[in-house]
């Protein structure tokens, strides 16, 4: 099984895994689509970044990732490998803002 396969990465999800731990196991392979700051709210900080893949089917799956930061702190910015990583494996990928 292959360090990035599906299967893999939603164990570390699961896990609660680290950024590094992500990082390693997250390289993209193919390219992706990036929809940034789409409001989702009335709020300035109800944001979301939308990652999907270049050559998306119809039935695709969708993954919503969580930063973490207690509802106070985090920022999907800095996840932006996790919604590339996910896309280019074919998911589509929304990290929200919140707080």
């Amino acid at each position: 099984m292959k360090a990035s396969s599906p299967e893999v990465l939603i164990a570390l999800l699961a896990k609660g895994a680290t950024m590094l731990e992500f990082s390693a196991a997250l390289p993209p392979e193919e390219g992706c689509v990036v929809r940034r700051d789409l409001a989702y709210g009335p709020l300035a900080q109800h944001r979301l970044d939308i990652h999907a893949p270049e050559a998306m089917r119809q039935d695709a799956p969708l993954i919503i990732f969580f930063h973490g930061g207690g509802w106070r702190r985090g920022s999907k910015d800095v996840l932006r490998f996790v919604g590339e990583a996910f896309a280019s494996r074919g998911f589509v990928t929304a990290i929200p803002d919140y707080g």
